[in-house]
């Protein structure tokens, strides 16, 4: 589990791509800010779930939010 992981929301893939043994559940929380305009500090942090491929079969996401994942 990550948390705080301050991906913006362009930038979430790259945990797929880091570790691809893994995949990824979750979302940014800098949403709605990087919407409004340029990006300035580290002012919100994101969830994140990285599961192991191996468990997908047995594993589904229920939700997503910027403060917690259910999977």
């Amino acid at each position: 589990m990550l948390q705080e992981h301050w991906l913006t929301p362009s930038n979430l893939n790259r945990l797929s791509k880091d570790f691809s043994d893994y995949t990824a559940f979750g979302c940014s929380a800098m949403d709605k800010l990087v919407s409004t305009g340029p990006l300035i500090g580290r002012p919100y942090g994101g969830m994140m779930i990285l599961l192991k491929n191996e468990f997908m079969h047995v594993s589904e996401c229920i939700h997503t939010a910027e403060r917690f994942v259910v999977v």
